[in-house]
């Protein structure tokens, strides 16, 4: 089986795809910042045996951060961490979001947390720190080379970054928009 770590997932229906898609005798590893949607989640997949879900956020180090969360009542609240190296939060979205700590760690960390030895697929849906994220990521090239990455990114910053560091790490880009 085939195992992947998808960061930043609402909704239970695309875990539920990737379960599939993954089978029985694979690991889908969620991983999700905010700890409302984490345990949502883990309520709502508890059926699925190839799935574990953990709260924490992807970032280039491990410890905590500000998070950043609408409080807003819709389908899909907007998140993001705080750092001055990310864009501001859309005040436009919320005037009045909450904010909380949350644990963060690097990909490459989870990976090995969840005893994952053949990485296949990474998917980052991450409100703008997919740069943060990749910048440590040639250790997870290196422990795994075949590894393909999906990365939901805001234009043009930090996608053009983003872009650039992984070329730099060694992965071979391919743009899609959508």
């Amino acid at each position: 089986g085939e195992s992947c770590i998808i960061a930043g997932v609402y909704s239970e229906h695309t875990i539920r795809d990737f379960s599939k898609v993954i089978g029985d005798n694979g690991t889908v590893v969620v991983v999700e910042a905010n700890p409302q949607n984490a345990s949502r989640l883990i309520d709502d997949c508890n059926d699925l045996k190839n799935v574990v879900i953990t709260n924490k956020a992807i970032w280039r180090e491990s410890g905590e951060m500000e998070f950043i969360l609408s409080k807003q009542s819709r389908e899909q609240g907007y998140n993001r961490l705080v750092s001055d190296e990310l864009q501001h939060f859309p005040e436009h979205l919320d005037d009045n979001p909450i904010i909380i700590k949350v644990p963060t760690d690097t990909l490459v960390n989870i990976s090995n947390e969840f005893g994952i030895k053949k990485l296949d697929h990474v998917n980052l849906t991450i409100n703008g720190a997919e740069l943060q994220a990749v910048e440590c990521m040639a250790e997870l090239l290196h422990q795994h080379p075949n590894v393909r990455i999906y990365i939901n990114s805001e234009t043009p910053d930090p996608a053009e970054r983003t872009i650039e560091c992984l070329e730099q790490i060694g992965f071979k880009v391919s743009l899609s928009t959508l």
